[in-house]
């Protein structure tokens, strides 16, 4: 006991020193010295990430349109994001990263939601962890983790088997659980591709931005995929929903809760309901357009099927407004009759190109429409 006080107690000694050595200057003042720190050799020192990650955060608020006081808290959170790792304290005890910043915050006049958003922006640390429960912490939280996710794609630092020495998959799933959590409305395509336009304009970063993008994305849907498969949903329910692009990821879980209901509770007759639609998604596949030319619509059971879904369009797309996709899919269900009628006596691939075209076009908007809900192609009978 003797010996470990006497450890504990230098190691205290230490520690004051430290804190009342780094309030003689304010927070602020240690941002400067992050130039002599490297995030990353490729990617620049920590006070180029400041930048870059106060640009994106500025960018994630204007998306989701938040108020001026909030966007001004969240750019003041990012610009002091990193100064605690200038600090002597953080310094020497790492593991209080953003703690001290938050404290360092405060002691130097910062406001408490810039103070708490400078410790939250690691939140979470681990899977189970507290998430953010500030908007701007929220919000430096994404724009640090993408930025640091992207940057690491950019140079090829890649998770790959059981290896991710930077944490990334951890980092993905700190997004995830924060779009969540907070029912973010966010194209995570758009913030991925400002985060790698930041690389290139701030830090001249060279690679091939579309090959980039698309396994960042990837990446995501990996991870979207697995969580909700550990929620339960049905495989070909997620792979059907995933299909349809991982870029609003809060209402991508929503459809995948409400269709794999749905489907759990109508199986029984699903077989030949994705016999039909698979016929019409094979076929709209070969489509140029979704404009269809009523005058062009020459049998009665083409007449029909374009009436049916000009009837039941607007229902449905009010329905996919306020996320009632399983309401929506109920809908379209209605559709397999004339569906069928239209396969059973009208010709498609007839040899007279606007017919054809228009044909294909009616069963492409069909489609298109039925993609806002779920890929039932991808759905197992």
């Amino acid at each position: 006991i003797k010996g470990n006080e006497k450890v504990l107690g230098a190691r205290l000694e230490d520690a004051k020193f430290f804190y009342y050595d780094d309030i003689k200057k304010p927070l602020e003042s240690y941002v400067e010295k992050l130039k002599e720190i490297v995030f990353q050799e490729k990617l620049g020192t920590l006070y180029d990430k400041t930048f870059r990650v106060q640009k994106l955060a500025t960018k994630i608020g204007d998306y989701l349109e938040v108020g001026e006081e909030t966007q001004k808290n969240i750019s003041r959170s990012a610009f002091l994001s990193k100064a605690d790792l200038a600090t002597k304290m953080v310094n020497e005890f790492t593991e209080l990263q953003g703690r001290m910043g938050m404290e360092y915050a405060s002691h130097s006049g910062e406001n408490e939601i810039v103070s708490t958003a400078i410790y939250e922006q690691y939140l979470p640390k681990f899977a189970g962890d507290v998430l953010p429960t500030t908007t701007a912490g929220a919000i430096l939280s994404i724009a640090d983790k993408i930025d640091t996710i992207a940057g690491s794609f950019a140079i090829g630092i890649q998770p790959t088997g059981s290896q991710d020495p930077y944490g990334l998959r951890r980092q993905a799933l700190g997004v995830i659980n924060i779009i969540l959590e907070k029912r973010l409305k966010l194209s995570i395509n758009d913030i991925i591709e400002y985060s790698l336009y930041i690389y290139v304009e701030n830090q001249g970063l060279v690679f091939d931005y579309n090959d980039v993008k698309n396994k960042i994305i990837e990446f995501f849907s990996g991870r979207i995929k697995n969580m909700l498969g550990d929620m339960g949903i049905r495989y070909d329910v997620i792979d059907g929903v995933l299909s349809t692009g991982i870029d609003d990821i809060y209402d991508l879980k929503v459809r995948a809760e409400k269709i794999n209901q749905y489907i759990v509770e109508n199986e029984s007759g699903l077989s030949e309901v994705l016999t039909t639609f698979n016929r019409v998604i094979n076929l709209a596949n070969k489509a140029t357009s979704t404009e269809v030319k009523k005058d062009l619509l020459v049998e009665k059971e083409e007449i029909e099927l374009y009436e049916a879904f000009n009837n039941m369009e607007e229902i449905v797309l009010d329905l996919i407004d306020n996320k009632a996709y399983d309401k929506a899919l109920e809908q379209f269900i209605t559709l397999k009759e004339p569906v069928d009628n239209f396969f059973d006596h009208v010709m498609v691939m007839v040899d007279e190109d606007e017919i054809r075209e228009n044909r294909l076009s009616l069963l492409a908007k069909i489609a298109n429409n039925m993609l806002k809900i779920c890929d039932l192609s991808k759905l197992v009978k």
